[in-house]
């Protein structure tokens, strides 16, 4: 949910910000109720996407994003007082769940101007359950803030949203924060950031720690020093570097610039020819850092990554982080276009936009694409969607052109137009109506009500889409029951729309049961929304006890051959159906079927009778022979030479035969269940650590990695890796509340699935 609190969209004070000679952007006070709007004098519209910047803050849960970004507005001018975590009163956490628990849940926007920049700001989650709103946001920006917290350094969730950034080809700077915390070690977090994440470290600051007080950091492109002083207004000065900081601010300006004369030509260049000069000059210091981040970005090369440090929370550091993102990172022209993704011989494959421009002549339908693109069309991203009494709100990035009230768009999805009623820039619960929007704006459009996350919107008919956001299936389900049937259509009506909002929710009707499942991320994820259910829809139903969803597969290679007859019509019909399944590496399983083959009796398997069949084996991986769970890591194929049927069978005939088939065969074969297992990280006192080790190992089947101590003042403290199954980690946070005395941070990620012992095969079977 894209909104900010109505106070955020006063301006303090009327701001003006020179973007070219002769041309600015006025930033006005703001009136009651009214957002911050900007206006557009002279500046060129290809002037002003140069400056723009769309960025995330992305990091495990409590390192501090959410303060970083109160900090960021309030030296912004957007607060006239940064919001705290702890008093529940900060800007982009807005819901009530996650003011009352001090996380952030859903995403959230805003935009505030810095120097010569437009800053366009996404505060994301950093609870491994609300990883869907993490990858949606990453999937539409062109650059990001890792923030690591600098006592516990790199954490479970900073590998996976790390690994989520690499994904979408994300420039990024690192912030070490935390600095004023005890325990707090800059160098040994770099470290983990290097041998965790992969990535060497630009060292642009040092900090500067004395008495246990972090006063200030040393500026290693420019040699200086900037003195923090603590107070609420981030006040700083800079200074020549203290002699205890000269020796240590040479080495990373040093070692800063043999980084980029290996990465960067026009720098390796002045390395060659000895200009000494131009590499320590701190502009072409700034730009060869742009260049490097850009140019690996798009070769997917994170080997770099620029870091500041800081402490949000004493208003330290981010007036000089925010000149990083100013400086470093980049705007949507220098971006580019994402790739394409469009069907090749029945497989969705990714080809890079410029080279979709040039057809190839082996590749069906590629001329078509080339033609199209030609001609610059409109090209929208959706990303996410929120209910409103308006409609559905559909959030969107303009990747091509220009998007106008009341256009028509095309779906690539569903290949039908239409009509955006309104284009909108939204600021909390208050909307801004905008007449037309631009290639790298972020905005939100009513009207269109067939639109889901991850569809891709043009302004004609086009047969490709860019790249769909990835949502992991749900780990998670609970039971739900209304107290009466009028509560229980209430309660349906309301869970579409929210699975419409959260691709990551899922509910449906069990047909054995005749119950409501709901399905989720995380235990975490399942609460909140129990809670919203009733806080905002006065909703009260009955919830069952969380079980952890399974999945199925086969064990071996197998054949499975059947036969259906079925009257329909007063016309008798007889089907034979042959088909073989076997494992397979694939994350998502594999259907295969082969259009225009012939059967056993010379009947060609056209589109029809081909999509029908499909269908059935899509059906049969839905539902495994142990406890009905889904398949997973399965290939299934139907084999032609081993059916038969006649021309006049219906395709519902073929369908009905192929899930008989597998009903009656498949469980005398070889299956498998399989259960999701996370991995674990804990940091706890040392003094606990034998016991929270023994309780993994002993009661809930976990496999310890490895144990790592760290002094922290005059403490220790243990980090524990594990890999434990998620069936018995149910109820856990109040498990090692005990075993710690309440001195613990925890986190579980999802590592793959993993066969169930055959003594627990029994326990899940009795429902024990």
């Amino acid at each position: 949910m894209f909104r900010i609190s109505r106070f955020a969209a006063q301006a303090q004070s009327q701001r003006r910000l020179v973007l070219a000679k002769g041309s600015s952007i006025r930033l006005f006070s703001a009136v009651k109720d009214s957002v911050l709007s900007i206006l557009f004098c002279d500046v060129q519209k290809r002037e002003w996407q140069q400056r723009i910047r769309n960025i995330g803050i992305f990091a495990h849960i409590d390192a501090g994003k959410t303060t970083t970004t109160e900090r960021m507005l309030y030296y912004a001018g957007i607060v006239r007082k940064p919001g705290n975590v702890d008093d529940g009163d900060t800007v982009t956490d807005f819901l009530q769940e996650e003011r009352d628990r001090g996380i952030t849940i859903q995403s959230a926007a805003i935009s505030f101007p810095w120097k010569t920049s437009i800053i366009n700001l996404i505060d994301t989650p950093g609870h491994v359950d609300f990883s869907v709103e993490v990858e949606r946001c990453l999937r539409v920006l062109d650059g990001g803030i890792a923030v690591l917290d600098g006592v516990a350094g790199v954490e479970a969730q900073t590998e996976t949203v790390w690994e989520q950034a690499n994904r979408y080809k994300l420039p990024r700077l690192l912030y070490v924060n935390k600095l004023d915390r005890v325990g707090a070690d800059f160098e040994h977090s770099l470290k983990m950031v290097e041998e965790r994440l992969g990535s060497q470290c630009l060292r642009l600051q040092l900090p500067y720690i004395e008495n246990d007080d972090f006063i200030g950091v040393a500026d290693v492109v420019r040699k200086t020093f900037i003195r923090f002083a603590g107070d609420e207004a981030g006040s700083f000065k800079e200074e020549p570097l203290p002699a205890v900081m000269q020796e240590a601010t040479d080495k990373a300006h040093a070692e800063l610039l043999e980084r980029l004369a290996d990465a960067d030509e026009t720098f390796g260049d002045w390395f060659l020819e000895g200009k000494t000069e131009e590499m320590e000059a701190p502009r072409n210091v700034l730009q060869a850092i742009r260049r490097v981040l850009i140019r690996n970005a798009h070769a997917k090369d994170f080997s770099l990554t620029p870091v500041f440090c800081g402490s949000s929370l004493k208003n330290k550091g981010i007036q000089q982080l925010l000149d990083g993102v100013d400086a470093l990172l980049p705007s949507p022209l220098e971006v580019g276009l994402p790739d394409i993704y469009h069907y090749v011989n029945k497989q969705l494959v990714a080809t890079p936009y410029l080279e979709c421009l040039h057809p190839d002549k082996k590749v069906a339908g590629s001329a078509a694409l080339a033609k199209f693109l030609k001609k610059d069309p409109l090209i929208l991203y959706a990303f996410k969607l929120q209910h409103s009494s308006q409609g559905m709100i559909v959030f969107a990035r303009v990747y091509k052109g220009t998007v106008k009230s009341k256009a028509t768009l095309f779906n690539t999805r569903t290949r039908r137009p239409e009509k955006v009623l309104r284009i909108m820039q939204v600021s909390a619960d208050h909307t801004e109506s905008l007449d037309e929007a631009y290639e790298g704006q972020i905005i939100a459009l009513l009207g269109l009500n067939a639109v889901r996350t991850g569809d891709t919107l043009t302004s004609a008919a086009a047969d490709f889409t860019l790249e769909p956001i990835r949502v992991l299936a749900p780990v998670f389900t609970v039971n739900v029951e209304a107290e009466n049937q009028a509560e229980l259509s209430k309660l349906e009506k309301v869970l579409k729309v929210m699975t419409l909002e959260d691709p990551s929710l899922v509910y449906e009707n069990d047909e054995e049961s005749g119950q409501l499942l709901l399905s989720g991320m995380g235990e975490l994820h399942l609460e909140i929304l129990q809670q919203r259910l009733k806080r905002e829809f006065g909703l009260e139903a009955y919830y069952s006890k969380m079980r952890v969803n399974y999945r199925e597969s086969v064990g071996e290679a197998i054949e499975l051959d059947g036969q259906v007859d079925r009257r329909i019509n007063n016309r008798d019909y007889s089907v034979k159906v042959g088909m073989e399944v076997e494992p397979c590496d694939a994350e998502a399983n594999e259907v295969l079927t082969e259009k225009n083959k012939f059967n056993r009796d010379g009947v060609r398997m056209n589109d029809e009778v081909e999509a029908a069949l499909r269908e059935g084996l899509n059906s049969c991986l839905s539902r495994g022979p142990i406890l009905g769970y889904t398949m997973t890591h399965t290939r299934i194929r139907l084999d032609p030479e081993a059916c038969q049927w006649d021309l006049q069978t219906p395709p519902v005939v073929l369908q009905a035969a192929v899930i008989a088939c597998w009903n009656a065969e498949i469980r005398k074969h070889k299956t498998l269940l399989l259960e999701p297992m996370m991995k674990y990280e804990a940091t706890i006192s040392s003094k606990a650590m034998g016991n929270v080790v023994t309780d993994l190992t002993s009661k809930r089947r976990g496999e310890v990695k490895e144990v790592t101590t760290t002094e922290m003042g005059s403490s220790k403290r243990s980090q524990i890796h594990a890999i434990v199954p998620l069936a018995e980690m149910i109820g856990y946070s109040s498990v090692i509340r005990v075993l710690t005395g309440g001195e613990n941070s925890y986190s579980l990620t999802f590592d793959s699935y993993a066969e169930v012992p055959d003594d627990v095969v029994e326990r899940v079977k009795r429902g024990c």
